[in-house]
């Protein structure tokens, strides 16, 4: 499998780890698979059109008309969103985010200036079941609470995510934890799970929108809204330590804070959306042991892969 092989050779050539590197998880859908789409808006007026940027050339936008790994119902969506974009707000860089929810379609919109055909818009898009408009991409500028999280993180392929976090909740609980902590824990859906079960849970995370989602849904769970380099240090020791973050992989500070943990946590689990800075990390932590590594396929028809990588504290002589 080619997936199994990029990963493999990741920790291998980067990471220095010749581990054994299970058969990838297959998703159940290869096509039609993704809950959300973010596409770029370009022009004015009857010439406006909205897309991807092109490879090699990301400042180029092509007209999208059907994205076959997208969900259908965010197709049928974006079908109408297409032919009302001038009614969109004008500006340089806007920005449309849709995602297939279980109440219908929501549209995030960022960016540009005011918006004064709104209604018009809506009126030629009833498929949407809830919009906002961001005119900055880092806050929301309308006051409706029932949409303040549509653009929160979250997995595209809800089946493959669903089947990944029951396999790290598996592994979080093989140990028997007292106590665990989440970190780049998001809107807290493995905490909450945890938690439910009656383990401790300390869970961080930067963005403060997902924090409120967590602290207001989990209200056991120990929610800090900060950086994971800044606050790892202060939720240990634990039993368990999971992390989830970005592309870019873990700041070299909290791989500085597992190695010289007192006590050591019985387990690392390390969620890793981008095998290259997986190997990385694991090289910048050489007191651990890897136990499994499985790739998870979230991403069909692309290079992507997910890998959940179970780490165990060497054993000192």
């Amino acid at each position: 499998n080619a997936k199994q092989d990029i990963v493999r050779q990741a920790l291998s050539r980067i990471g220095h780890r010749a581990v054994e590197v299970e058969p990838v998880r297959p998703s159940p859908g290869t096509w039609r698979y993704r809950n959300k789409l973010t596409l770029t808006l370009r022009g004015r007026g009857a010439g406006r059109h909205g897309g991807l940027r092109r490879l090699g050339s990301p400042d180029a936008v092509f007209d999208l008309r059907e994205c076959l790994v997208a969900a259908k119902p965010i197709e049928l969506a974006w079908g109408e969103v297409r032919s009302a974009l001038a009614l969109l707000p004008v500006g340089d860089d806007v920005r449309v985010v849709l995602r297939a929810e279980a109440s219908g379609v929501s549209l995030v919109v960022k960016g540009g200036g005011p918006w004064g055909d709104r209604d018009a818009f809506l009126a030629r898009c009833p498929s949407l079941t809830r919009v906002r408009h961001d005119r900055s991409a880092s806050a929301p500028t309308d006051d409706d609470d029932a949409v303040a999280s549509l653009d929160a993180f979250a997995q595209v392929n809800d089946a493959m995510a669903r089947e990944m976090e029951d396999h790290v909740v598996l592994a979080i609980r093989e140990t028997s934890p007292a106590r665990v902590v989440d970190a780049y824990g998001g809107q807290g859906r493995i905490a909450g799970r945890l938690s439910a079960a009656g383990i401790a849970v300390s869970l961080i995370e930067f963005d403060p929108e997902a924090t409120r989602v967590a602290a207001a849904e989990h209200p056991a769970v120990d929610v800090r809204t900060a950086r994971v380099e800044d606050a790892i240090a202060d939720v240990l020791p634990a039993d368990v330590v999971l992390v989830n973050p970005p592309r870019t992989g873990l700041h070299a500070r909290v791989c500085e804070v597992l190695e010289g943990a007192t006590p050591r946590p019985d387990r690392l689990i390390y969620v890793s959306c981008d095998p290259a800075t997986l190997a990385r990390d694991l090289g910048r932590l050489p007191s651990w042991r890897v136990e499994r590594v499985t790739p998870f396929d979230l991403f069909p028809q692309t290079a992507h892969v997910e890998t959940v990588c179970v780490l165990s504290p060497e054993v000192m002589s």
